[in-house]
């Protein structure tokens, strides 16, 4: 497994699959990264490129149904990798509560399918 960082078991708030693209802004770097999963703390990423835990990031992403986010994290942990790509968790920080709530309301109204696949 992967080396942790943060214990990414201990989830806080609920997450939802989220697959899709972001734009990710490290040390002046802009790239492209698939995302994985959100929650209200954070997200879980895949990028080609390597990130360092505690690397800060600037995140753009669009909730389906909302407006773009542009969301301030830093890297908590590298997972294990997704194919050939680096997978990451990011917490994230100085979360507004207009962000929070179109986070919230995207992650509560998770399909059906979505909330079987993570009981099993």
């Amino acid at each position: 497994m992967a080396q942790q960082a943060h214990d990414l078991d201990s989830r806080r708030s609920p997450r939802r699959v989220f697959n899709r693209a972001v734009g990710l802004l490290c040390d002046g770097r802009f790239e492209l990264a698939q995302a994985l999963q959100i929650s209200e703390s954070g997200m879980a990423f895949a990028t080609p490129n390597e990130l360092a835990v505690g690397a800060r990031l600037v995140i753009s992403l669009v909730i389906p149904g909302s407006d773009g986010l542009v969301l301030r994290g830093f890297v908590v942990a590298q997972r294990d990798p997704v194919g050939t790509m680096n997978s990451y968790g990011v917490q994230f920080y100085t979360l507004g509560l207009h962000e929070r709530r179109m986070i919230r309301s995207y992650v509560s109204a998770k399909t059906q399918a979505e909330a079987n696949e993570e009981d099993a």
